[in-house]
């Protein structure tokens, strides 16, 4: 895979149900993650189906959670990966609604931030001796071994 052909957003996890469109035919497919810039999204592999090229074309309908909006874009095949019965379609958006794109990137935005505030949450929730020290049993155990004397190198022994 090209460089260019990564997402430049942070992902989030978003599993829903959305409609894809390829040449006009519509398919009901999961989405796995989302980012400003792209969505990644299985569907049921069919037998004689084949694989989506790079840069085909596909229409895409969601409705993300917490919102009445259904969202409408146009995007592009970057990948395509086939499994024995599930396949996986990574689609970088090409053009959308400004007012869908926003919603897009504002929901983005608020997943992120509320991943983060629960890692700030847990963090500040650890124990005191959790942060980058030894538990007091290690501390103790620790200086109750005696210290071994390592002789110097050879060309520091004074004959």
């Amino acid at each position: 895979m090209e460089p260019s052909d990564r997402r430049i957003g942070v992902r989030v996890d978003l599993e829903l149900f959305l409609t894809q469109y390829v040449r006009d035919r519509p398919y009901r497919v999961m989405s796995t993650n989302l980012s400003e810039t792209g969505v990644f999204v299985h569907r049921v592999a069919l037998g004689g189906e084949p694989a989506l090229p790079a840069g085909t074309v596909v229409g895409l309908e969601l409705e993300l959670p917490e919102t009445s909006e259904v969202v409408w874009a146009r995007g592009q095949v970057c990948r395509d990966s086939w499994g024995r019965q599930i396949a996986g379609t990574g689609v970088r958006f090409a053009d959308m609604p400004r007012v869908h794109a926003r919603l897009v990137r504002d929901y983005c935005h608020h997943q992120r931030r509320l991943r983060l505030d629960s890692m700030l949450d847990r963090i500040r929730k650890m124990p005191a001796s959790g942060h980058g020290r030894l538990p007091a049993a290690a501390m103790a155990a620790r200086s109750a071994r005696p210290l071994r004397r390592v002789p110097p190198p050879p060309s520091r022994r004074i004959a």
